[in-house]
């Protein structure tokens, strides 16, 4: 049964992934190269806003709601929202109030950009707490459904040409969020909606996990912080045709990576939290082995099969520049199969409780993905950088590892002996 999820969120992230990646090669081609840095910035608000004004609460919020009756935590998710969506529109009017003031120039049409971002953002929260209660598959089915408005979306465009317009392609990017609210309130019609929006916001809880998520929060940026510096990286040591070929690359080992985080490391995080609060410490490392095994299974199966067929693929885009690094793409396949082995621990330090741990682990991570980075270029070439991202991960396996011992963090659980990894 848990292969068969775990196959349902695969198929489920990677129609996700395919209509992201075929909706940027649309504008790219029928919009212009404007539209795509726009869609390339809104996208990446969607990704930043849940980070930058979520304080960590909403991993402490999905710790805490495993194995919780749903009326019960449905409570909790309500009152992380109702957060969520004050902040969020508290930076929306000062962003707005900035744009009147001329401080900076605004992305077009930017009062639907802000409200596409908000829902995007209730969206992010709403998909972490599903995973939590044991619904994965239903949570990738509405990822699926946030970006599944590019089908409709390019097939009206191919029809009638003047659809091919950036306002309307937020105006389905709108009406896919509500059409994926609509599933979700749909699927989630058994909870008393009424009692759960009714029932008065629990401040004293807010205030308490706030209080305790700075870490988190640090860490929740951090990790944002680590997905994006090394582009970033690259684009300021090489300028933008060097980058356009190192991102193809990452974006097809990030894909990958991707797929085997929401079918298998995700759908383990409810069982490694359960494991964590076993009295017995090895119940946790029993499930972290397991699922770590099932990372390395599926992911290198489906590794083999991508870069082959990419192989077969690249002679014919007619842009020598991808053939000019042939170490580029096997050395980012396995340094985002480590990644995702790292994952596993990541979570399994999250379920213990290991916050210090967690967070710390994580900030190195960003400051190590820029110094080896920009180190690597310096000296050597963009081929570097593939090894140099091998390093990091096996850098960020190993203190995972050891943080896992429990010697780096203030807590009172027993500490995991090293031998038991």
């Amino acid at each position: 049964m848990s292969y068969l999820l775990s196959l349902t969120n695969i198929v489920l992230r990677a129609g996700a992934l395919i209509s992201r990646f075929a909706i940027t090669l649309y504008i790219a081609k029928y919009l212009d190269l404007a539209a795509v840095g726009a869609y390339g910035l809104i996208y990446a608000l969607t990704i930043i806003a849940p980070a930058a004004l979520g304080f960590g609460l909403d991993f402490r919020v999905s710790r805490e709601i495993v194995g919780m009756p749903e009326e019960a935590a449905a409570l909790r998710v309500r009152d992380r929202l109702a957060v969520n969506a004050t902040l969020y529109v508290s930076a929306a009017l000062c962003a707005l109030t900035a744009v009147q003031a001329g401080i900076f120039h605004p992305l077009p049409h930017l009062g639907v950009v802000l409200v596409i971002g908000l829902l995007e953002s209730v969206a992010f929260d709403m998909h972490i707490f599903l995973i939590s209660l044991r619904k994965s598959w239903f949570a990738n089915l509405l990822l699926f459904f946030r970006i599944a408005w590019a089908i409709p979306f390019m097939a009206i465009g191919f029809v009638d040409h003047g659809f091919r317009d950036f306002f309307v392609l937020l105006l389905f990017w709108l009406g896919g969020l509500f059409v994926t609210f609509s599933v979700m309130f749909f699927g989630l019609r058994h909870w008393p909606w009424k009692q759960i929006l009714s029932a008065p916001v629990d401040f004293p809880w807010l205030i308490a996990h706030l209080r305790r998520s700075r870490l988190i929060y640090v860490s929740d940026l951090s990790l944002t912080g680590t997905a994006f510096l090394d582009r970033f990286a690259v684009d300021f040591v090489l300028g933008l045709g060097e980058t356009g070929v190192y991102i193809f690359f990452l974006n097809i080992a990030n894909g990958l990576q991707q797929l085997v985080y929401a079918g298998v490391v995700q759908v383990a995080m409810p069982k490694l939290i359960e494991g964590a609060r076993h009295a017995d410490p090895s119940v946790l490392i029993c499930i972290i082995r397991q699922e770590v095994l099932k990372v390395v299974a599926v992911y290198s199966v489906v590794a083999i099969a991508v870069y082959g067929c990419i192989q077969l693929i690249l002679p014919h885009i007619s842009r020598p520049a991808l053939l000019l690094y042939p170490w580029l793409l096997p050395a980012m396949l396995v340094a985002m199969l480590i990644r995702s082995m790292s994952d596993v621990l990541n979570y399994g330090l999250f379920a213990r409780n290991y916050d210090t741990s967690w967070a710390l682990v994580n900030i190195l991570a960003v400051l190590l993905t820029l110094v080896f980075v920009v180190a690597s270029l310096k000296i050597w070439n963009l081929e570097a950088v593939g090894i140099t991202l091998i390093v990091t991960q096996l850098l960020m396996l190993w203190l995972r590892v050891y943080a896992m011992t429990g010697k780096i963090e203030v807590t009172n659980r027993p500490p995991l002996g090293s031998h038991q990894l």
